[in-house]
């Protein structure tokens, strides 16, 4: 994966340089997303050196306060959704957890994100530890939307898979969720939720063990 990456700086570069010259010659439009298309490759080629990283066996890095991650992005998401009055509620310990940064925050951001779209006044993430043992986390996020009819809960996290074409997004943030869990050798469900009505995004995510 070092290789693939450092192989591809070049031509990515190239592109880059491309790029600017189109910005130059006026046609901002193109420049501007091409540059969208290179972020979103380069966004790859780091995501992937870490699942590679995290295969490996190294150490995911500094341990991550997870109620300080969710409350700012709790804080985030209420910006984002202020026209419709969206309360997120975090329910989490004080705790640091053996994970990668960056996974936690894609994680439950697109979790998030989603309950947000689909919610009517209220979403609630909770994280606490699965067991005793303390071996790995549990993580839920609630909304009080409409819910999505249970034949269709099984298909939720395929790539592509939309509920509603009305609804903006393309379909990916649950496919991406899943990815996430996946590679730590976790678990995702959805179901009714039984304390707000809508849908319960449910997960256990072990933790790395040093």
């Amino acid at each position: 994966m070092g290789n693939l990456s450092h192989a591809l700086k070049t031509p990515l570069a190239v592109l880059s340089q491309q790029a600017d010259d189109l910005a130059a010659r006026g046609e901002a439009g193109a420049a501007a997303s091409m540059r969208e298309q290179l972020d979103a490759m380069r966004a790859t080629i780091e995501r992937e050196l870490r699942r590679a990283r995290l295969a490996g066996g190294s150490a995911p890095g500094e341990p991550v306060e997870i109620r300080a991650l969710l409350g700012a992005l709790a804080d985030v998401l209420r910006q984002l959704h202020r026209d419709r009055g969206i309360a997120i509620e975090v329910d989490a310990a004080e705790q640091r957890v053996a994970l990668d940064r960056e996974d936690l925050l894609e994680l439950f951001g697109n979790l998030l994100d989603n309950a947000c779209k689909w919610a009517r006044h209220r979403v609630r993430v909770s994280v606490a530890p699965a067991g005793p043992a303390s071996d790995a986390l549990d993580l839920s996020i609630d909304d009080d939307g409409p819910g999505v009819p249970d034949e269709m809960l099984g298909e939720l996290g395929t790539a592509g898979m939309r509920i509603d074409e009305q609804q903006p997004g393309h379909g990916l943030g649950l496919a991406i969720a899943a990815d996430i869990v996946a590679q730590y050798g976790g678990s995702i469900r959805y179901r009714r939720s039984a304390a707000l009505g809508g849908l319960q995004a449910q997960a256990r995510l072990p933790l790395a063990r040093g």
